[in-house]
């Protein structure tokens, strides 16, 4: 019975030297390393659960908390490196759009005469502290003065970023059911400009509170954007 190497050197031996790469391996060959690397993974990990079994010590160990603790610090930091992704994403539309609420997927805001109406108490200023925020949104907000933050948010939706520079201040709330987000830009600018696809996007100017806005929908991308001038502001 031949084994897997044998019929490898027996057919190193008829393939013209054009079919070889660089490492003298072909993709059939490649292919047959990568399958025989993999039995013998599960025999060395089938042997090793056996192992643990039938060995009381070892089954009882538990794993070190110092390992633990480090594995825990870099998925802390993964997750800070994807949220920064998506600020940093956002900080990009804010130079096309200057400022937006941009929300994807399923939940759309629509322009129905409701939502016209329930927008007017959709955002408060927090200058005076009356919407009340939890812990960890007040870590992410210390510092802030004289911003914009919504009095309702759909459910599932929490903050999971903040910043603020020269521009302005930036806000990223994530879903923790679904991969919809929603980011909050509020720029000190005095005007805006809003580039969208004609074809596929519904524009509507609506009323927020005092002042005027503009509802931007996207029906090809599933997004939505509402901007409005306030006396500060444009959000």
């Amino acid at each position: 019975m031949r084994t897997g190497v044998e019929e490898m050197r027996e057919k190193d031996n008829k393939i013209p030297a054009d079919d070889i790469d660089t490492f003298g391996f072909t993709e059939e060959e490649l292919e047959m390393l990568g399958q025989l690397a993999g039995e013998m993974l599960e025999r060395e990990t089938r042997a090793y659960e056996e192992r643990i079994q039938n060995t009381p010590e070892l089954r009882d160990l538990k794993p070190d908390e110092k390992i633990l603790a480090m594995l825990r610090q870099k998925d802390r930091e993964r997750a800070a490196a994807r949220r920064r992704k998506k600020i940093d994403k956002a900080v990009r539309i804010a130079a096309i759009f200057l400022i937006s609420i941009v929300m994807v997927g399923a939940i759309g805001m629509g322009t129905s005469e409701a939502f016209r109406i329930k927008v007017f108490s959709f955002f408060s200023n927090d200058g005076d502290g009356s919407v009340t925020i939890r812990s960890e949104e007040t870590q992410l907000l210390a510092g802030w003065e004289d911003y914009w933050y919504p009095e309702y948010m759909p459910e599932g939706f929490e903050l999971v970023g903040a910043e603020q520079d020269d521009m302005g201040k930036y806000m990223l709330f994530e879903s923790d059911n679904s991969d919809e987000n929603i980011n909050i830009i509020m720029s000190k600018e005095d005007n805006f400009v809003i580039e969208q696809n004609t074809e596929e996007t519904t524009i509507e100017e609506v009323e927020i509170g005092y002042h005027k806005g503009y509802i931007a929908t996207d029906n090809l991308y599933d997004i939505c954007i509402l901007v409005w001038q306030t006396d500060e502001h444009l959000i």
